[in-house]
Order: C-alpha cells, then structure tokens, then sequence
C-alpha cells in the first residue's frame, strides 16, 4: 500500500512537471524572466544608498511568490476560470470599496492598499485583474451579439466606465482608471475592428480629457489656495489635492520644491544625464533625489544610469513580449483564450505607454508603475499571474508541424 501510495504521489508529480513543461511558449517565458532580473537590478540601484537592501529582500521574496502564482496559472486549465466570469465584475466593485471597510494605506492622497496584518495588496491591482478577465468573459459570451450590432459594445463601455469612476473617485488613481477604460475600448476594437468606433471613443477620450484637464486645473488653483489657508490653520490638505498638484506641476513645471513638480523635473533631469550610454550601474544621482524613484520614475533611472542603449533594450524586451502575447492570441485554440491574451497585452501595452509618458513629462504625473521593473508586490504578483494565464493558453496550441 505505501509503495502504491508513493508511485501516486510521483504520478502526481510527474503529470505537474509534464504540464509545466508541455509546450507552452518558452520565449515569452524568457522575455518575463529577463524583465523581472532587470527589475531586481534597477530597484538595488535605486534604493541601496537611501534604504539598504530592504526594497531588494522584498522584491526577490515577492517574484519567488509571484513565479509560484505564475506556475499555478499555467498548470491550472484557463477554461476553468470562465465558470465564475459573472462575478469577476462584482468582484471588482468589491475590491475597490475595500478600502472603505479596512485600513487603508494612504499614499499621496491615494487609497490604494489595504493592509491585513502583515500582508499589503493593492486594491486597485486586483480590480484591474478582475476588470482583464470580465472582460474575456463577456467578450466571448456576447461575440456574436458584438460583432452584429452596437448595443453590447456601449455596454462594455458603460461597465468600464463605472468601475473607472470608482477607481478614480474611491481610491483617487487616475492611472488605473485610465488603464481600465483603455483596456475595455482596445478589446472592442480589436475584437470588432470597427475603425469609426476606435475613432469615435478617441475623439470622445481626447475631448474628455481637455476638459476634464482644464476643469481640474481650475479646481487646483482652488485647492491649492484652500490647502495654504488649511495650512496656517494647521489643518490637513484637501481632498484630491496631491491630484491637482500633479496637474498644476506638469502645467507649470518650474513647481519645484515641496511641490510634485519636483519629481516630474528630476526624473527628466536623470533621462538626459544618461546620455548614450549612461553613468553606469550604481552611478546615477538622481535616484537619491527623485521621490519614489523605485516606482513612478523607474524609467528615468533606467535611462541615467544605462543610457540611450539601455532603454532601448528595455523598450525591445517589451515588444517582444507584447508580441509574443498577441501571436498566442492569434494561435489560441479557442475564443476565451485569445481574448484572455489580448486583454492581458493591451493591459501591458497601456501601461509601459503610460508610465514612460509620464517620466518624459508628455501627460501629467499618474503615478502608474512600470510592469516588472517597479518595486510592488501586488502589482507583480498580479501580472505574473495574468502571464500564467498566457502561457497555460499557449500549452494548448497545437502547432500543424506537431
């Protein structure tokens, strides 16, 4: 009995490591690993002067959390994700009130995190995963409906639009607002390929955020003359003011000092210091300077320290990826899977977009990370594990060379 109970055990073992290892796309696996090692270099750099080696302990701990994740993803069938599709969007407006019911971690004026003793997630990161497989989900479960007619396209677009408002009002982050928004219009596009829609939300987008830019920009100059009388009163700053701030910053970026202009300036201070080839690892100045270097201006210190040539190398391992993510796609065996896949590279392509933007100053500061490289636990355990989900769609192709 024992030695039957041991064979099984082996079995069991052998069929994981056999899944694991079935054919799921190794390049994209390589691109991963290679990004999450450069990450690991870039957080040391940019925190070992100030902080020691506490950022880089935490980073290694969670990509080893986040590699297990990823593995878990892989060997678990995707499909068995579609039985619980109705509730990814509930469950996303939940996540997001979750800081109204526990300690929250309040950071610049965000309610981001929530803290359960030891252990800090990110609601915002778990919304968005959330939002990435409804997504999916009704995408495939109305394919036919979306691709006849109009009327479940602005119902995407509406459901998308709420849990941005959410984000942006609840947890007061307009970069994964920005980011859910993004991923939902991407998806339509590219699932109905309907250019005059594409278009459509475009000029929609762009017009909205004129105005939206220009109404915020007023309400800053009110906040920031409130935030000068609460001040002297000794009272605390007004609601939505860090936001203002940022917009006023990146209007005006002489806003140096105390104010968020500060970090927007020495971010682009670090990117043309940097030069062709850089300072060198460990070289770079501006790290200590800037304000949460590690995460909103990791970019910048990849561009001061590696130059020109290494955020071109940086810029090429994300093509790869984002390449890799949409052949699977195109490859998958089914709907759901390719929908899964292409969620997950618009969500990647969005995001590295944003948080370049913002460290060259061409939008306001949002505060978004760069995926792999910046310091978070959430976020990267988050995204490897939508990577798990690509690579468990991509052990199911069966190439006609097979």
């Amino acid at each position: 009995m024992e030695k039957e109970q041991k064979s099984r055990k082996k079995n069991k073992v052998k069929t994981i490591i056999n899944k694991v290892y079935s054919g799921f796309d190794f390049t994209l696996l390589i691109c991963v690993l290679c990004l999450m090692t450069f990450g690991i270099i870039v957080i040391y750099t940019a925190t070992s002067q100030k902080y020691g080696m506490i950022y880089l302990k935490s980073q290694v701990f969670y990509s080893t959390i986040a590699l297990l994740g990823l593995i878990f993803f892989l060997v678990v069938d995707y499909h068995v994700w579609y039985r619980f599709g109705k509730l990814y969007y509930w469950a996303a407006i939940v996540s997001i009130f979750l800081v109204k019911v526990i300690p929250a971690n309040v950071k610049n004026g965000a309610l981001r995190s929530i803290k359960i003793g030891p252990v800090t997630i990110s609601v915002v990161e778990l919304a968005k995963t959330f939002m990435i497989m409804f997504f999916a989900y009704y995408m495939c479960n109305c394919y036919r409906k979306i691709k006849e007619g109009y009327q479940n396209e602005i119902f995407v677009i509406v459901l998308s639009a709420i849990v941005s408002a959410l984000v942006y009002k609840i947890n007061n982050n307009l970069s994964t607002a920005l980011i859910i928004s993004g991923i939902g219009v991407s998806m339509l596009f590219v699932l109905k390929k309907h250019v005059k829609l594409f278009l459509v939300c475009m000029v929609i987008g762009v017009v909205g955020y004129i105005f939206a830019g220009k109404y915020s920009l007023k309400l800053g100059e009110e906040a920031k003359r409130a935030d000068y009388l609460n001040a002297e009163r000794g009272n605390e700053k007004s609601e939505g003011s860090f936001r203002n701030e940022r917009l006023l910053a990146w209007k005006n970026l002489d806003m140096v000092s105390e104010d968020k202009g500060y970090q927007t300036i020495h971010a682009l201070y670090a990117i043309g210091s940097g030069g062709f080839i850089g300072k060198g690892l460990g070289n770079g100045s501006e790290k200590t300077i800037v304000p949460e270097a590690q995460n909103d201006m990791a970019y910048a210190i990849v561009c001061e320290e590696f130059g020109y040539w290494g955020s071109l190398f940086l810029l090429i391992a994300y093509m790869m990826l984002i390449w890799r993510i949409f052949w699977v796609a195109q490859s998958a065996p089914d709907l759901y899977g390719s929908l899964i896949c292409t969620a997950v590279a618009m969500h990647l392509s969005i995001q590295v977009f944003l948080h370049m933007a913002v460290n060259v100053n061409f939008i306001p500061n949002t505060g978004v990370t760069l995926p792999f490289i910046s310091s978070g636990g959430s976020a990267l355990i988050f995204t490897l594990a939508e990577i798990g989900l690509v690579l468990g769609v991509s052990s199911k192709i069966r190439l006609e060379d097979d």
